[in-house]
């Protein structure tokens, strides 16, 4: 099984997994624990002018005081975390943002797991690390032939090359149980099997409706009109869990066989065509596991079913992102880190 575009997004949830299990053996050092005194004296510093070296001298010596970890050195000056995590912030903090949120997921994911007693077995574990490892080389080879993968990563990436492996195995479990804790989220709920179609204007939906109504396939009047990209799919969309939703209302008020709408949605005109309604399986995950096991073989993990999970699991366990921007000494952002 290659790895598809929704399980490269499971994947870059745990995008950090190579640096955590390549990481030092060294304990890790505690979080800076500033003091008030200390925040006071940073809060005060000028922001430009002929005070900045000197407002940046009291910053490093400040960074000393309180233990702050040391990245790297230069003669007798020190380069603190937080100076690399605030320079990466201005050269890019939407990818900075991202990793941060992709850190929190997998602890989200971690817990979860353990939560449902969801394991993946070493022979699952180790036929799809090979996998990851055979499209690694695959990919290097077509790039730079002859290169081995053990040459790439210790010469193009300067890491070692056996923990560097280790660390892509544990990419890989980390993505098996996210795939499984996200599928298992769908299925202990009602959920429903639907197509829809979507139309720019009521006008478009209409006539869609019409041909449909006249006897037409929904699946191809919505692979011809639909201006959503399931429309290639003949209009087949991901599962539909009975929540309080707009798709939801008009999946669970229409009969299955039977077309629903059209109905404004996000600006857009939508014919929803509900195929078939399942009862939520219930029981451990010893009880569920062969089902939600024999749906990832038929169909992986969509998108759609991961942000659905993942704003739940957000809700049940909010993130505390604090830490970082006191770290970095800015302010967190209102609804994201």
């Amino acid at each position: 099984m290659r790895t598809t575009r929704t399980q490269a997004l499971l994947l870059a949830t745990v995008v950090a997994l190579v640096g955590s299990a390549c990481k030092s053996s060294n304990p890790s050092v505690p979080r800076r624990a500033m003091s008030e005194a200390s925040k006071a004296e940073v809060e005060t510093a000028s922001p430009s002018g002929a005070d900045v070296d000197s407002d940046l001298s009291a910053a490093v010596a400040v960074q000393a005081e309180v233990n702050e970890p040391v990245v790297a050195r230069v003669g007798d000056r020190e380069v603190f975390v937080s100076e690399l995590l605030s320079a990466w912030m201005l050269t890019d903090s939407v990818g900075l943002r991202d990793m941060l949120e992709n850190l929190v997921t997998t602890r989200l994911v971690t817990a979860e797991a353990e939560r449902l007693g969801i394991t993946i077995s070493d022979e699952e574990l180790g036929a799809q690390f090979a996998i990851a490892i055979a499209e690694l080389e695959s990919g290097l080879q077509r790039n730079q032939p002859g290169v081995s993968l053990d040459e790439w990563i210790a010469g193009g990436l300067g890491l070692d090359p056996t923990r560097y492996r280790l660390g892509v195995r544990e990419d890989v479990r980390r993505r098996l149980l996210a795939e499984r804790v996200v599928r298992e989220f769908i299925y202990t709920q009602d959920w429903a099997e639907v197509r829809v179609l979507v139309a720019e204007t009521r006008e478009e939906a209409d006539g869609a409706l019409a041909r449909i109504e006249a006897g037409e396939p929904f699946a191809r009047v919505a692979g011809e009109l639909s201006i959503d990209p399931s429309g290639k799919g003949g209009g087949r969309i991901p599962p539909v869990v009975r929540n309080e939703s707009a798709l939801s209302r008009l999946a669970y008020s229409t009969t299955a066989g039977e077309v629903g709408g059209p109905i404004l949605e996000a600006d857009r005109w939508l014919l929803l065509l509900p195929e078939e309604f399942h009862t939520a399986l219930s029981g451990s995950w010893d009880e569920v596991s062969g089902a939600i096991e024999a749906s990832l073989s038929q169909s992986p993990v969509t998108e759609p079913e991961y942000w659905l999970w993942k704003v739940e699991m957000s809700e049940r366990t909010p993130a505390d992102f604090a830490p970082f921007f006191d770290l970095i000494g800015e302010p967190a952002g209102p609804s994201r880190p």
